[in-house]
């Protein structure tokens, strides 16, 4: 999954870098883009971590819900 990561956080840099100026990207500079990319790429990790952590809780709970009977039925 970081390869993934890597070339989703690589395409938004290189989106941001073209709605930027010539001069903006050369006053940005190059390692300042792969900072960026490198933020990106942690950003969705961080997302990635809490939506498997809401998964996982909801398993949890589906599987404590699943051991209860139904009551009135």
């Amino acid at each position: 999954m970081s390869e993934r990561r890597r070339e989703l956080g690589e395409k938004v840099v290189m989106g941001f870098r073209e709605i930027l100026s010539d001069a903006a990207r050369e006053a940005v500079g190059e390692a300042h883009f792969e900072d960026l990319s490198l933020m990106v790429q942690d950003a969705i990790a961080q997302a990635l971590s809490e939506a498997a952590d809401q998964v996982a809780e909801v398993a949890r709970v589906l599987r404590s819900e699943a051991g209860r009977p139904e009551l009135g039925l």
